[in-house]
């Protein structure tokens, strides 16, 4: 339904870019697109005026080569690349400097429907790009940045991160008092703990977190989201 969405706003790209390309002043004449990581269906509407696409790419690198890896598998090589969750051994792929266990695959990867109907479609487009903006910096991935220097069919890469979401989620004070808490500790003393904006945990799975914390000594920043409620329409995690 998503990607079925994303291309019904095919028609309406298509007429903002004739408007401005038809428009007399030549500085308001579009000379590029950057479409998101999601929509790269719309780089078939730019190829059509000839414009150059660039993907705005908001995940890491590492996940960039493994989805570029895994549509090269599926299309070139005509393999079944939802198998690899079956493996019983650690798979090695480029992007990644030591061998990783199947059961750390992104699911978006290894379930079959998933990746055939909306992420495979994606890292098709990714190939049609002429580059890709990640949100990474060299020192945080050099591995991964660097595999892509040596891979003759991956499409330009311009690493362009951090860019951070500047969103205020709590209030001043609080977010005042956690760096003044911050700025007491050592350096390298505090470890930070997130899963992201969708990643939340049931309170069993809290107290048994809390409980290896309090263990293992370290100090610790800890991010945490709420499960949404049984039966809701749209199922994004709340603040705990």
């Amino acid at each position: 339904f998503i990607q079925k969405q994303l291309d019904s706003q095919k028609p309406h790209v298509k007429k903002f870019i004739q408007q401005r390309q038809t428009d007399a002043s030549s500085s308001s004449k579009l000379v590029g697109v950057v479409v998101d990581m999601f929509s790269t269906s719309i780089i078939d509407v730019a190829d059509e005026f000839g414009i150059p696409s660039y993907v705005f790419f908001t995940s890491g690198a590492a996940f960039l080569g493994l989805m570029l890896h895994f549509q090269s598998l599926q299309d070139e090589y005509n393999q079944d690349v939802s198998e690899f969750s079956n493996s019983k051994t650690s798979l090695s792929f480029p992007g990644f400097a030591n061998p990783i266990p199947p059961s750390v695959l992104p699911i978006v990867l290894v379930d079959k429907p998933l990746w055939i109907h909306r992420f495979l479609q994606c890292a098709r487009g990714y190939r049609k790009a002429k580059g890709i903006l990640i949100n990474t910096f060299t020192e945080l991935e050099p591995y991964a940045v660097d595999s892509f220097n040596l891979s003759e069919s991956s499409p330009e890469i311009y690493p362009v991160g951090p860019i951070l979401n500047r969103v205020q989620y709590v209030s001043r004070d609080v977010q005042s008092g956690i760096m003044e808490w911050l700025d007491g500790q050592p350096p390298g003393s505090v470890i930070y703990i997130s899963f992201g904006s969708l990643g939340s945990l049931q309170i069993d799975q809290v107290k048994e977190l809390a409980n290896g914390l309090e263990r293992s000594g370290y100090r610790f920043l800890w991010c945490l989201r709420r499960p949404p409620p049984k039966n809701t329409i749209v199922d994004f995690p709340s603040e705990y």
